[in-house]
């Protein structure tokens, strides 16, 4: 900002980076000069200092008819310059998506689906009616045929006493067993639900290795990060993503510069905005945590991906713990992937 001028940016913009200068002259003319390549979401300038109603009335994804009375993106921006790159991307990438609801992802063991589902800050879900009368909002189009998908109850700590990981007692439910059900044999510790019969509560004991669809409950709005991706993108401390339903994936990671993290048969690819596939990576799940990713040269590269926040630390497998958590003696980062913990702090 110069003068009494006001820049304004879309809200959650990541990819300003000593864009543009500005200088104002008396009559209000304007020169706007390229200092360095970079991304700019939007750009306005006033010829006032804004209060805080008016700051927070033009700052708010829900306002989509901002325009400086001096310099304005949509009038002013000249996008026919050789120098300059323009893709309009819509305000939908900067601002927080709506929550996925329940979601059901690919097939996997019930002990990785617990896994995804703190990926997406989510539980699996409990079932407690058929599939008819849940509302499913993500991901739907997967259960087709033949399917079983995790009911969400395990007795693994107490043996017939089949409970939610959030504590919902399957007596408590309208699901009942199938004839014969539960019949315990091989271990079978883990709850599924048939179908495509949607009309159908019944259920069976599965043994929990065994790779079922799984349904997460998901109730915030995600943002994703990719950390530590100077060697790939220089540009960039990180890259943020939304993750949304697409094809030919079930569900992509969209990135807020038009790049994307799409699945293919079993393999992740992060794909540039031109198209151009940069890093891959085999996983049945989501590509979450703290992992290695393939280059086209053959040698690797380690990233972190994950929803943490910043008042959040990310565990190993992708999972995120609060701050407060920190240093107090308990184990939150579960598993094998517990040195992350360590190696990401620092301590």
């Amino acid at each position: 900002m110069i003068g009494n001028g006001v820049v304004k940016f879309k809200k959650g913009a990541p990819f300003l980076r000593n864009v543009t200068a500005f200088e104002l002259d008396p009559s209000y003319g304007i020169q706007v000069g390229i200092l360095k390549s970079g991304r700019v979401s939007d750009l306005q300038i006033w010829d006032y200092v804004f209060t805080d109603d008016q700051m927070i009335q033009w700052t708010t994804c829900n306002n989509q008819e901002a325009e400086g009375n001096i310099f304005s993106w949509s009038s002013n921006f000249n996008v026919t310059s050789s120098n300059v790159g323009y893709r309009e991307l819509g305000t939908g990438l900067f601002c927080l998506p709506e929550t996925l609801g329940l979601t059901v992802l690919s097939k996997q063991s019930y002990t990785e689906g617990i896994i995804s589902c703190k990926q997406l800050k989510a539980n699996v879900h409990a079932y407690t009616t058929s599939l008819k009368n849940t509302d499913i909002r993500t991901g739907k189009g997967l259960l087709s045929g033949n399917y079983e998908l995790w009911a969400g109850y395990s007795d693994k700590l107490d043996e017939n006493n089949y409970i939610s990981p959030d504590g919902l007692n399957i007596n408590e439910t309208q699901l009942t067993w199938r004839w014969g059900e539960p019949n315990g044999e091989n271990l079978e510790n883990c709850v599924a639900m048939q179908g495509p019969n949607t009309q159908n509560t019944q259920i069976i004991d599965k043994m929990c290795m065994e790779k079922l669809f799984v349904t997460c409950e998901v109730t915030e709005s995600l943002v994703f990060y990719i950390h530590n991706i100077k060697s790939i993108f220089p540009q960039y401390n990180e890259m943020r993503f939304v993750l949304e339903e697409s094809s030919p994936s079930p569900l992509m990671f969209h990135g807020f510069d038009g790049s994307r993290v799409g699945k293919i048969k079993n393999t992740w690819y992060l794909i540039s905005a031109e198209g151009v596939k940069l890093l891959s990576r085999r996983d049945f799940g989501f590509p979450l945590g703290h992992k290695k990713w393939s280059k086209c040269d053959g040698s690797e590269v380690e990233l972190l991906f994950n929803a943490c926040n910043d008042h959040e630390f990310g565990c190993g497998d992708g999972s995120c713990v609060s701050m407060y958590k920190r240093c107090d003696q308990q184990i939150d980062c579960t598993g094998i992937y517990q040195k992350y913990k360590i190696k990401i702090n620092g301590n």
